[in-house]
């Protein structure tokens, strides 16, 4: 015996709309149940990733029991549901609790490690670009598809098929793309949180942060190092000044 019903409104944040939330995340309505059994033999990719998911969540849990292994799962896996709240609190209290959140960060470390390694390899280019889109895809789908990080999966793999085909990357295309894809995925993935952070943040970088670090090597000629940094510094501030109002909105 099962009821099918609006998404009921538990304990929430007083200036957020939790059904909302659900709709961002594809829940349409919830269900309750007295009797039942979910069965079904159809092959799911989604399904099969996210049984995955749940074996190295497990396995990290195994060999990282000290309670070190929920800050772990979120952060490779974004799998928050067993992060205790005082470390939640704690992040939030420090106004970075969107570092838990699977982005760019993420891929970019993973896309470093897997052409670091493949470089160690005698393969030909075009071989390593597709073993690290590979990597990249696997990643993605095994960590939930959340709109930061399928905006930074499709730019990547955007950057990875220009390099294939020795093609010019189009930043602007890559992330116009990316929004279509997430966007026709998930109509509601516009109000999601993690879309405006991502976006934000990628925008910023796009029309602020690369144009005035060209401006100031044109202008001021750093050595190599130097301008390094301020590339860094430069791409933080900017990020970190456009998402201001939407972390401040949220956490």
């Amino acid at each position: 015996n099962y009821q099918a019903m609006n998404p009921i409104v538990k304990e929430w944040k007083a200036d957020t709309d939790y059904r909302g939330y659900l709709r961002t995340n594809g829940v349409a309505a919830t269900f309750t149940f007295k009797n039942g059994v979910i069965t079904g033999n159809k092959f799911s990719l989604f399904y099969e990733a996210e049984k995955l998911r749940q074996h190295l969540s497990y396995k990290i849990s195994e060999f990282m029991p000290d309670g070190t292994d929920m800050l772990l799962r979120a952060i490779l896996l974004g799998d928050k549901s067993n992060l205790d709240e005082d470390i939640q609190k704690l992040f939030q209290g420090s106004g970075i609790s969107h570092a838990l959140a699977l982005s760019g960060m993420h891929l970019s470390i993973l896309t470093a490690f897997v052409m670091w390694f493949v470089s160690k390899t005698r393969l030909h280019l075009q071989i390593r670009v597709v073993l690290c889109s590979v990597a990249v895809m696997a990643y993605v789908i095994i960590a939930g598809f959340s709109p930061s990080l399928v905006r930074a999966a499709v730019m990547s793999l955007f950057l990875s098929f220009a390099t294939l085909f020795k093609r010019r990357y189009d930043v602007l295309t890559a992330i116009t793309a990316a929004a279509a894809i997430i966007i026709f995925e998930n109509p509601f993935a516009v109000y999601s949180v993690s879309f405006h952070l991502s976006f934000a943040a990628t925008l910023a970088i796009i029309f602020l942060g690369l144009p005035l670090h060209t401006l100031i090597n044109r202008r001021f000629s750093p050595r190599k190092l130097l301008s390094a940094a301020l590339l860094t510094v430069i791409l933080s501030s900017v990020s970190a000044a456009m998402t201001l109002p939407f972390i401040a909105k949220y956490f």
